[in-house]
């Protein structure tokens, strides 16, 4: 019997009794999608899914996005997102076998284009011994649990959410230092976008708190000084110990969370381990806001990404 249990942490909960590598009933679907829009993050353990499995699993939840970051997309299926902590073909020597590599700061993905995906989904395939945490953060919680005077105080306000702001902590990443890598830093692919502070979740009128760490530049309508303060203010409240959940992997799990709702990191792993993660990214057909800062540039954006994602699909 297929069941779902809350994870003791700060969000999150864990669904048992599931083997993700069989066809999956049409009920035990809809039990997933409802479990996934409830929790915002679900877990499976002990699963052993091939690509073209975790391909299809996938698929219960909306149709399969080709990420634009062409240079993680597996070879072989396209739908595919290595994560390798070693690059994609596990032949990147660390620099420091005993510093931390790949660690990501808080973001959620796609966030900063007009269309963010609705989901995700990771599975462990490769595992250190320590550290290559994930972490998550409840976005709907950080917003519910704020002071009534400060929802008030930013509703309405627009945050930039920029690709150029990320880039010094997407470089330290093993995965940016091959060429292709080095080509995504430097293509303009994502011009700066607005977007509500507060944003309702399209599928349950939820309110989020559409801040994140990674992304989030400024706020459009105030001063500089004025806008970096609330918006240090926000992104602090959002990490204070009763949101923040890190998971542990142990092989075979599988891990699925919200975008729209979920903030999320990853912890980095010593150079001398390994951490090989698959991930499928599950598209989303909601714009969640993108007040264009360059119209032009925009839509220049979305042709490239286009293309990217076409010429994966023919290879």
């Amino acid at each position: 019997m297929v069941d779902c249990v809350r994870l003791a942490g700060a969000c999150g909960a864990e669904v048992r009794g599931l083997d993700a590598s069989r066809p999956i009933e049409a009920a035990t679907a809809d039990l997933l999608r409802g479990w996934l829009l409830e929790h915002g993050l679900i877990i499976i353990r002990d699963q052993d899914l091939s690509k073209q499995q975790q391909v299809e699993f996938s698929r219960l939840f909306g149709s399969l996005a080709i990420h634009p970051l062409a240079h993680q997309v597996d070879d072989e299926v396209p739908e595919l997102l290595v994560l390798d902590s070693h690059g994609k073909s596990g032949t990147m020597e660390p620099e420091n076998p005993e510093e931390l590599a790949g660690k990501i700061d808080w973001h959620t993905d796609l966030g900063y284009v007009v269309k963010p995906n609705y989901a995700g989904v990771l599975h462990g395939k490769i595992l250190p011994p320590e550290d290559g945490l994930t972490g998550f953060v409840d976005r709907q919680a950080t917003f519910d649990a704020l002071p009534e005077g400060i929802k008030a105080q930013i509703d309405g306000l627009t945050v930039v959410q920029s690709w150029r702001h990320s880039q010094e902590s997407i470089s330290k990443n093993p995965a940016f230092r091959s060429d292709e890598g080095a080509k995504v830093m430097s293509l303009d692919l994502f011009p700066d976008l607005g977007f509500p502070l507060v944003v309702s979740h399209p599928m349950t009128g939820r309110k989020i708190l559409n801040v994140s760490h990674m992304w989030s530049s400024r706020i459009v309508e105030l001063p500089d000084e004025e806008g970096a303060a609330l918006l240090k203010q926000l992104l602090d409240h959002s990490l204070e110990e009763r949101f923040v959940y890190w998971h542990s992997y142990r092989l075979g799990d599988v891990v699925l969370w919200d975008n729209y709702r979920m903030m999320h990191a990853a912890g980095g792993t010593l150079g001398k381990y390994r951490r090989q993660m698959y991930r499928t990214t599950i598209d989303g057909d909601c714009e969640l806001g993108g007040l264009p800062i360059d119209r032009e540039a925009i839509a220049g954006a979305q042709e490239r990404i286009a293309a990217l994602r076409a010429e994966m699909v023919g290879r």
